[in-house]
């Protein structure tokens, strides 16, 4: 395994493609905590490169391991590596509905609906650890219990403003 200090070779890089490179490492950490990959898998991952640190890898290696982890993060993506259009257009349409019955729900009991706090109610409903993450089976269920809840917010809201109609 190399280590930083020993074996690499010192060379310029310009601005843009620091900045590219930083962003490749950043989004092959980010799937790797999608998978849960722990550190020791991860490095023991690397080792195929002959590698411990993917700051150590050239840029062809990291655009194949880049690669090899979004196939395993893409739910959409079969074993031929081709994206199923039909699915991904499913959680398309089921992550737009889910966002608007949540957005209408946090509406209803008094709660600004933004992006955040839909996707975080969203989470915290699947137990997911970001909204991209949720499959398409919990979106449904999340769906379907929150236009549950939406209706009874809304049925509260309409007996209490008849009430008060009718109090006064």
């Amino acid at each position: 395994m190399k280590t930083p200090t020993e074996d690499t070779p010192k060379t310029r890089r310009s601005v843009a493609e620091d900045t590219r490179r930083r962003a490749a490492i950043a989004d092959i950490h980010r799937m790797k905590a999608l998978l849960g990959l722990t550190d020791d898998a991860y490095r023991q991952m690397l080792s195929g490169w002959g590698v411990d640190s993917s700051a150590l890898m050239t840029d062809a290696q990291l655009a194949e391991l880049r690669t090899r982890l979004h196939d395993l993060t893409d739910p959409r993506t079969s074993r031929t590596g081709r994206v199923s259009r039909k699915h991904g257009s499913e959680m398309v349409l089921w992550r737009r509905r889910v966002y608007a019955v949540v957005g209408q729900w946090l509406h209803a009991m008094g709660y600004p609906p933004t992006a955040q706090a839909i996707r975080t109610t969203v989470c915290r409903a699947t137990h997911a650890d970001s909204f991209n993450s949720v499959s398409l089976s919990q979106l449904k269920q999340v769906y379907h219990s929150w236009c549950r809840k939406r209706d009874m917010a809304v049925e509260a809201d309409v007996i209490l403003t008849l009430r008060n109609v009718n109090l006064n």
